[in-house]
């Protein structure tokens, strides 16, 4: 290395070193102010000097730096960070806002925990420090995009890899996967919905997605530029289901397009002139819903075609002729195909169905290699086909079971677990990188209107911890804390169970409470009684249940359900004598009060309701009596009604509480020294409204979140102050100072909307939120200012 190399490194390290020490004076302070340039050039000086190590890459300070300049500068490296911080990093990219250091350190530690490497100190010290999390599903979330419809991927000539995703929402996206960030805007033009992507890369390095939408045309963009190219291919006459793209051999770039209107078309990609004809099918029920291109050692290029009449059709190209008879053996429509040529030469198409299996066929023989791949419980919809540079031919498949799976095309065997998404998979695509690595890139719906889509590598595949939960969304939480100081959480689900969890040594307790086939939990409630620690479930439609959480089963026999209605919310409270009374709130407006010591008895109906059923809490005042706060729909003007009950008497206290415009999701409700009492509700119409229940009069509303507010917890801290802890649609979740009003640090960045919400003192005296999301389970303690 010459002198002036050296010279200029010596001049990067001083420079990284005097930034580093003006970072570590401005992170002394509680509200850190570090310059703008440190925090956006520090990580260039620090890879041009070799400093990028765990003194720049560290909890504290990640947070302040830019995310898209520190995953460029790194690209696929693994620097020097503390044990699982890069990974938790790269897991956190689409949550990054420069603008907020607070929500990224939130953000980097929910995926630190999600990931099994919790951070051992917090990243800031009076904010949000996520202490564990269930795991998260695999590989890196790049974004959300509007019910996804097509997918595809392609590696530019300097090695970066692209994924081109098309939506509902009649846009096309490009996402880096060096980054993990979008890669330019969104591509817009189409009129209607986009169904089907393709990306290919010219010999002469330009990169092109062509796009197909229900708008019945063809689209064809430059993937550096962001503009297309030429005007709209119009050939068809039905919605365009399927394209695929190839390079022939003299360079010429083929796009081919299929529709649900039967014909299949060819169009060459740099004149945006169709190739002859359109290729007709004998039927409109062989309408191309997916379709790949191979082209063999031989010169010559096939389109392989999946129909929905299960059958897979083999065209020639260049004769534009079919090859041999349909390829025969699925029982339902072919949603994917994928094509790949081995080593030897030997031309492959692998296909998945809505019969639920993969079928792998040599396209020379034209018959079946081997059995159908067997394992998915759902219509399988996503295939993508690699080689591996050691020679491996891998199939990785998506289904509507919310798994991915990886087979080896060889021996036909699975390779290690399947991958568990948070939906159904809807498309899957691998390619390989210029260093050997393997990158498999999904998409996956949940049920909503948003599809995530998500990064992982093949080759080494991150490890995600062992700790496993509920197979569906969680829709309920509640805490407790037994009289040895532990602290438990208990959830439901759609998956019909009810989980434990030790709050502080993270795995669930015991084996799951399992309901009668067809149970829903809607909520759970926790209390104490003669020793034990119960837990009372209650579905939509069937009875209320009390469970001895030390022996998972059941005690006593069922509590029967409402008469009319399915039941909208349930809580409980623990007397001073030791009972414990459970309050049931009914879609139609049923209050019913059950006593566990009378549980043969049923319910007791309390008098002069008349909303509609939304929410119910309760509480017990010091002088012992015990309160159900409800909110509910006046059935007579629709107003939002809040009303206190005293449950001895079990007659309404005072009069009905108004004020919310947007229907209530949730009600907390807290005692206050003096006996002053709290109610906060959380309204669909994005507010949070504090109620007086002394005064009757309304202290607020809290704004701040930008979707409706779906849970709500309150808590008393030691120091006498009282927190309102929110969660949102938005995928956040706040906290609230009672007294004042104001926010209480940032707001803590979630993956999924906010189902369900709890408090409890478990982990060294600190209050804690147990926050149940769609997707899983998370512990953060609160944040103090």
């Amino acid at each position: 290395m010459t002198d002036p190399d050296q010279n200029a490194l010596r001049t990067e390290a001083r420079i990284t070193r005097r930034l580093l020490a003006l970072a570590d004076e401005a992170l002394t302070t509680d509200n850190p102010d570090l310059p703008p340039y440190l925090r956006r050039h520090l990580v260039e000086h620090a890879h041009t000097a070799g400093l990028l190590d765990h003194r720049t890459l560290n909890p504290r300070l990640l947070p302040y730096l830019d995310a898209a300049r520190l995953r460029t500068t790194v690209g696929h490296e693994t620097p020097d960070a503390p044990e699982g911080l890069w990974n938790a990093f790269r897991h956190a990219t689409h949550q990054w806002d420069f603008g907020y250091p607070a929500r990224n350190a939130a953000a980097l530690e929910l995926q630190a925990a999600a990931l099994g490497t919790p951070l051992a100190q917090p990243t800031t010290p009076t904010g949000w420090h996520v202490h564990w999390a269930t795991p998260n599903p695999r590989g890196e979330l790049l974004g959300t995009h509007t019910t996804v419809g097509a997918m595809a991927a392609v590696v530019l000539p300097n090695g970066r890899p692209l994924a081109i995703t098309g939506s509902h929402d009649k846009t096309v996206r490009v996402w880096d996967l060096t980054t993990g960030l979008p890669f330019g805007e969104p591509l817009t033009g189409h009129t209607r919905a986009v169904f089907a992507v393709a990306g290919v890369v010219l010999p002469n390095g330009r990169a092109l997605a062509i796009t197909g939408s229900i708008d019945e045309t063809v689209r064809v963009w430059d993937l550096i530029t962001g503009q297309p190219i030429g005007k709209p291919l119009n050939a068809h006459t039905g919605s365009v289901a399927s394209v695929a793209a190839v390079v022939l051999p003299d360079g010429r770039a083929l796009g081919i397009a299929g529709s649900y209107d039967g014909p299949l078309q060819v169009w060459d990609l740099i004149t945006g002139q169709p190739v002859g004809k359109p290729l007709n099918a004998r039927t409109s029920a062989v309408a191309s819903v997916a379709a790949a291109v191979v082209v063999l050692h031989d010169g010559r290029s096939l389109a392989v075609l999946g129909s929905n009449n299960g059958r897979v059709r083999v065209r020639d190209l260049t004769t534009r002729r079919p090859v041999g008879v349909p390829l025969t053996g699925h029982t339902g429509a072919v949603r994917a195909v994928s094509a790949v040529v081995l080593p030897g030469g030997r031309a492959l198409a692998i296909t998945g169905s809505d019969d639920k299996t993969v079928r792998v066929w040599d396209l020379t023989t034209r018959r079946p290699v081997g059995v159908p791949l067997t394992g998915h419980t759902g219509a399988v919809r996503a295939v993508s086909a690699v080689v591996l540079p050691d020679g491996r031919a891998l199939a990785i498949t998506g289904s509507d079971d919310k798994t991915v799976r990886v087979w080896d095309l060889t021996t036909g065997q699975p390779i290690g677990e399947p991958v568990v998404g948070p939906g159904a998979v809807k498309a899957v695509r691998a390619v390989v990188l210029p260093d050997g690595r393997a990158l498999t890139v999904t998409v996956t719906g949940t049920g909503g209107i948003d599809a995530t889509v998500r990064v992982w590598d093949l080759t080494t595949g991150p490890t995600v911890g062992t700790l496993t939960g509920h197979t569906g969304a969680v829709r309920a939480v509640s805490a407790v804390v037994l009289p040895d100081g532990r602290a438990l959480a208990i959830t439901g689900s759609d998956d019909e169970t009810v989980r434990v969890w030790d709050l502080t040594t993270r795995p669930p307790v015991g084996p799951s409470l399992t309901g009668r086939p067809g149970k829903m939990v809607a909520a759970v409630a926790a209390g104490d009684s003669d020793g034990r620690t119960l837990v009372i479930t209650c579905s939509y439609h069937g009875p209320l249940q009390v469970w001895d959480l030390t022996t998972g089963r059941p005690v006593g026999r069922p509590l029967p359900g409402h008469l009319i209605g399915a039941v909208s919310a349930v809580a409980a409270v623990v007397l001073p004598d030791g009972r414990i009374l459970a309050i049931t709130y009914g879609h139609t407006g049923d209050l019913l009060v059950w006593d566990y010591l009378a549980a043969g008895r049923g319910g007791r109906a309390l008098i002069g309701r008349t909303e509609t059923a939304m929410a119910v809490a309760a509480v017990v005042l010091p002088d012992g009596r015990p309160l159900a706060i409800t909110c509910g729909t006046n059935t007579d003007d629709e107003m939002q009604v809040l009303r206190v009950w005293d449950l001895t008497t079990r007659r309404p206290v005072g009069k009905a509480l108004t004020g919310h415009t947007g229907a209530v999701a949730a009600v907390s409700a807290l005692v206050l020294p003096g006996s002053r009492i709290l109610a906060i509700t959380a309204s669909y119409n994005n507010t949070v409204g504090v109620w007086d229940l002394t005064t009757g009069l309304p202290v607020g509303p809290l704004t701040g979140h930008t979707g409706a507010v779906t849970a709500v917890a309150a808590v008393a801290l030691p120091d006498g102050r009282a927190l309102a802890i929110t969660g949102s649609d938005d995928k956040t979740v706040r906290a609230w100072d009672l007294t004042t009003g104001q926010p209480v640090g940032d707001v803590l960045l979630l993956d999924a909307p906010v189902t369900g919400l709890a408090t409890a003192f478990p982990i060294d005296g600190s209050p804690v939120a147990v926050i149940a999301t769609r997707q899983g389970l998370a512990v953060a303690r609160l944040p103090t200012r």
